[in-house]
C-alpha cells in the first residue's frame, strides 16, 4: 500500500497481515505479562496509511479488524489505549483514546488540551476514557497544579511522564 512521506511502510492491514503478524505480536505481550498496551499512529495509519491506499469504507473496516483482533488477542485483562484522535473506528474495543496534543509545558498544548476535554466530553466514560496526555510534574509545580486540576475536573486519564525518582512528595499528592 502507498503511503504519505510521514508514513515510509503502512502495512497493508489485510486480515493476513493482522491474524499472522499483528495477532502473534499481541499475544506475546499478552503472555510477557503486559496489562497496558498504547498503541500509537492510529490516526496516522487511516488518513495517512489506508484512506489513501484503499477507499474510505475499505480502509475503515482494515482498520476496525485490527481494532478488534488487538482486543481479542490481548482480552479484556489488558488496558488498551488507542492514540490519537476521536475514532469511531476503535470504538468499543480499546478502553481509552488519547484525544489531545502532546503535554508540553506551553499554553498552546495546554488550550488544546482543555478545547479537546471539551469537545469530546459527550465520549467521556460512555465511548472511551478520555486521555488528554501525559503530564511532566517536576518541570513547573504550578504549572502541573493546572494540568492536573483541568484533567481531575475533566475525569480524564491521569498518567505522568517522570521518571519516579524526580518526583517528590508535593508532586505525588498532586497526583
Amino acid at each position: 500500500a502507498r503511503g504519505s512521506l510521514w508514513i515510509k511502510h503502512m502495512p497493508d492491514m489485510s486480515d493476513y497481515t493482522i491474524t499472522n503478524y499483528y495477532v502473534p505480536v499481541f499475544e506475546a505481550f499478552k503472555k510477557a505479562g503486559f496489562k497496558y498496551l498504547k498503541i500509537d499512529g492510529l490516526r496516522h495509519i487511516l488518513f495517512e496509511g489506508l484512506n489513501i491506499a484503499y477507499e474510505p469504507k475499505e480502509a475503515q473496516r482494515r482498520l476496525r479488524n485490527f481494532a478488534l483482533a488487538a482486543r481479542v488477542a490481548l482480552g479484556d485483562d489488558v488496558y488498551l489505549l488507542g492514540c490519537w484522535g476521536m475514532l469511531t473506528e476503535i470504538a468499543g474495543t480499546f478502553d481509552a483514546c488519547r484525544i489531545s496534543l502532546d503535554s508540553l509545558e506551553r499554553w498552546f498544548s495546554a488550550h488544546k488540551q482543555m478545547f479537546h476535554f471539551a469537545e469530546f466530553f459527550s465520549s467521556q466514560r460512555i465511548v472511551y476514557l478520555n486521555d488528554p496526555d501525559h503530564i511532566v510534574m517536576h518541570a513547573d509545580p504550578e504549572w502541573s497544579r493546572m494540568r492536573v486540576s483541568t484533567i481531575s475536573l475533566g475525569g480524564g486519564l491521569l498518567t505522568y511522564g517522570d521518571r519516579n525518582e524526580d518526583m517528590n512528595d508535593e508532586l505525588v499528592y498532586m497526583l
